[in-house]
């Protein structure tokens, strides 16, 4: 059987917990750091598709940089995202464990308000 001509999808294995790069970054200069990274190129044929990297200004002071392909996800998915992005936030800052529903719990949700109906 030959392969298929054109496009292919390739899934690569889940990175690891824990795999999110941390990096001290002096406040000033931030801005340059999270230019840097959002302006480097994401290589469709080796992937990553999505990276994360969290610098960390200060012992209390971080901020999460997440750069992704726009084939990665819609804009509906990305408020998802944001959204469990939020309750992991406030629940860690309380020093507690985040309650997700998850991605299933979300699409149940946008289709009881036929947001999703096409």
């Amino acid at each position: 059987m030959q392969a298929p001509q054109g496009a292919q999808q390739r899934i690569h294995a889940a990175a690891p917990a824990g795999a999110v790069r941390v990096e001290t970054v002096a406040e000033a200069e931030l801005a340059a750091r999270v230019q840097a990274e959002v302006a480097q190129v994401l290589d469709l044929e080796q992937g990553p598709l999505l990276r994360v990297r969290l610098l960390r200004v200060a012992q209390d002071d971080h901020v999460l940089v997440v750069t992704q392909h726009r084939s990665v996800s819609d804009g509906w998915s990305m408020q998802v995202l944001v959204e469990e992005l939020v309750q992991w936030y406030a629940a860690f800052s309380q020093g507690e464990a985040p309650a997700l529903a998850g991605i299933a719990a979300a699409v149940r949700r946008l289709l009881r308000s036929g947001s999703g109906s096409g």
